[in-house]
């Protein structure tokens, strides 16, 4: 959720993009030593018995996972420029993917999967938004489910979702983040005070997706 908010990618993925620039420099380089090094693992890595570790066998494993083993297979004719932007683009799609099914299959994600539309690599619109750091730190509270409302507490104490009642009010509903913001009689003159009315009149889930994902500054603050 960190990195969708912020727009940013793992390192992990930095760092296989800097290891597949090592490999495509090898293969182009005129130093002998360093030529006749790679060679050696090359070969070994061809070498299915092997059980050395290798790098050459790692940069190997790698492609043929990402689908991309035709560049290795043909690495003497690879188009580097080309090359590395298909990986680029490889792993990213991978990365994303691998983000929508967390969103998905995380009960932590219940709010923050319906946030996920958006474009990944572009920094969350109210991040931008010349506004307060508390305001700020309090809408990435409620949106990354980083709070102490009973929906969240009661993860850690094992209770079921229904049973992570609000004890605020007496409506028996369950305090999340819907609850708390749109629906507890307890802050009935807060929401009145803060919010425009369109938001709590006939909350809905959607209405507090509008509000969490707004990018008119009056709205966020």
């Amino acid at each position: 959720m960190i990195y969708s908010e912020l727009g940013r990618c793992p390192l992990i993925m930095q760092r296989k993009l800097k290891i597949m620039k090592y490999w495509c420099k090898l293969l182009k380089v005129e130093n002998c030593i360093l030529k006749s090094s790679y060679e050696y693992l090359r070969l070994d890595a061809e070498n299915r018995v092997s059980s050395c570790m290798n790098w050459a066998r790692d940069v190997k494993r790698e492609l043929f996972s990402l689908g991309l083993g035709e560049f290795w297979i043909k690495q003497e004719f690879i188009n580097v420029p080309l090359f590395l932007t298909v990986y680029k683009s490889r792993i990213w799609d991978i990365h994303i993917q691998e983000c929508h099914s967390f969103f998905e299959n995380s009960s932590k994600c219940f709010l923050y999967k319906h946030f996920v539309n958006h474009d990944f690599g572009i920094m969350q619109p109210y991040l931008r938004k010349p506004i307060q750091n508390n305001i700020r730190k309090h809408i990435s509270r409620i949106r990354l489910s980083s709070h102490c409302l009973n929906v969240e507490i009661g993860r850690y104490q094992n209770k079921n979702r229904q049973d992570r009642l609000c004890e605020s009010c007496t409506t028996q509903q369950i305090e999340d983040e819907f609850h708390f913001v749109l629906q507890c009689p307890k802050y009935v003159q807060l929401r009145k005070k803060y919010l425009n009315v369109y938001y709590y009149k006939s909350p809905s889930t959607f209405k507090l997706l509008q509000l969490l994902g707004s990018r008119h500054i009056p709205t966020l603050v």
